[in-house]
């Protein structure tokens, strides 16, 4: 229903899917990966779509907990709750719009350089820093509509995060940071890889991509931890249930990008792996993403049936 009644954003996704679609199994096969996996190219379009299909589905999901935090929020009016909650639904959708612009995007800059290799090293650059200011973005609003959400309830808070979720920071960031700079390929391409992830020098990667990246990831974090203590404060068991869906979705949506972030220095290692193996890590991924998204989903729809009760 929420698909059908705002036709604006189901028109938008529903033509970023078919340009996803085409990018998909319009471009040439490379001979490459035929060989290298001993498949001929309709096995590599039947395994394209296994991954494409479950992708595109959680894009649907993705827009749908958009959809549903911004009918609640929209429920609220000019409240300063309705206000929080509008900020909170703007970086669900710039998290969310990032799953279909990041892989329109990254196909369409992998065809470019395919075809004029002379550019490859700017347009790796430019997937890099398009894909950091979505997520940037994304968090950034997420952080400042769930510090609205404090300032309703007057609460002041004694630290960012709690120990517990700045340990998990910590160590996401340490396998991070040690994942990228052990990445062989990170400045030129290897023997085996012939893309390198981000050519740049060692300071220019860590002042304008890692640092950031970790900004990002610490904004969602922050984000995470003030919808936590909000719960805490407010009162009705389905409203705190609501809301402990949302944050748990955010959880697994914050780390799963960062985990995302950490493949793409494992490039070279990954080559090492059979077929079954990365399709095992994609569809793994594929899940935590999904389960995010579908719990996101789940908090919006029952803080809207809340409003309409």
């Amino acid at each position: 229903m929420l698909l059908l009644k705002n036709k604006r954003f189901s028109g938008l996704y529903l033509l970023l899917i078919i340009i996803y679609l085409l990018q998909t199994f319009a471009t040439k096969v490379n001979p490459a990966v035929l060989s290298k996996y001993r498949i001929d190219s309709l096995e590599d379009r039947f395994l394209s779509l296994t991954v494409v299909l479950p992708y595109i589905i959680i894009w649907l999901i993705a827009l749908v907990g958009y959809l549903g935090l911004q009918n609640y929020a929209k429920s609220l009016g000019r409240e300063k709750d309705g206000v929080a909650f509008q900020g909170i639904a703007h970086g669900v959708l710039w998290l969310s719009l990032w799953l279909p612009l990041s892989s329109i995007i990254g196909d369409f800059v992998s065809q470019y350089y395919t075809d004029h290799p002379s550019a490859t090293a700017n347009l790796v650059r430019l997937d890099n820093y398009i894909n950091l200011v979505i997520l940037l973005l994304g968090t950034w609003l997420l952080y400042k509509g769930t510090e609205k959400l404090l300032n309703v309830m007057q609460y002041k808070k004694k630290v960012l995060v709690s120990q517990p979720f700045l340990y998990a920071y910590l160590i996401l960031s340490g396998l991070y940071i040690y994942f990228t700079f052990q990445d062989p390929a990170r400045q030129f391409p290897t023997h085996t890889v012939t893309v390198a992830s981000y050519y740049e020098s060692n300071w220019l990667l860590f002042l304008t991509l890692v640092i950031p990246r970790l900004i990002y990831g610490f904004l969602g974090l922050v984000a995470i931890y003030n919808i936590y203590l909000y719960n805490v404060k407010v009162k009705g068991a389905l409203y705190k249930q609501a809301l402990k869906h949302l944050a748990q979705g955010l959880i697994a949506v914050i780390i799963s990008t960062m985990i995302l972030r950490c493949i793409q220095s494992l490039a070279t290692p990954l080559e090492k792996f059979s077929l079954a193996a990365v399709l095992v890590l994609v569809y793994v991924l594929l899940l935590i993403i999904a389960i995010g998204y579908v719990l996101i989903a789940k908090g919006a729809q029952k803080l809207q049936q809340l409003e309409e009760s």
